[in-house]
């Protein structure tokens, strides 16, 4: 015999996290799972310590606007949370992106080679270096 939908609801409410409901039925019951991802994404936001009083508003077409809202909808939270969740963890990885690099072993190897390598400063790093310690160094 089978378990009954409000159990495996449950289940996955504890294996998934959140669980929370929804306007639409599924078996008699109305309720999706945020996936750890999105739970661990959305405690972060709220874990931002500032109030919300920054406004942004945008313009879009009405098919955008209902796969939003239908999307939200499956997430159980409201569309304009679903927006800032979604922008928030694009934003996130575009600037992690920028803020790391990330090198082959081979490359990890050759670059620790070349910053253990003893050369000789140029003429242009000279340069640099006196003109720092005359714009920087004495101002």
């Amino acid at each position: 015999m089978g378990h009954s939908v409000k159990t495996q609801l449950a289940a996955y409410s504890r294996w998934y996290g959140h669980v929370r409901p929804l306007p639409v039925q599924w078996g008699g019951y109305s309720w999706c799972a945020m996936s750890p991802v999105e739970t661990a994404l959305h405690a972060a936001i709220e874990a931002i310590d500032e109030p919300r009083s920054a406004r942004m508003d945008q313009r879009t077409k009405p098919s955008v606007k209902a796969s939003i809202e239908a999307a939200a909808d499956l997430m159980g939270i409201e569309a304009s949370a679903f927006v800032v969740m979604s922008a928030y963890a694009r934003a996130q990885e575009l600037l992690s992106g920028r803020q790391q690099t990330l090198l082959s072993q081979a490359d990890h190897q050759a670059l620790l080679a070349a910053l253990d390598e003893e050369t000789a400063p140029t003429p242009v790093l000279l340069e640099a270096w006196r003109l720092h310690q005359d714009q920087v160094v004495r101002s």
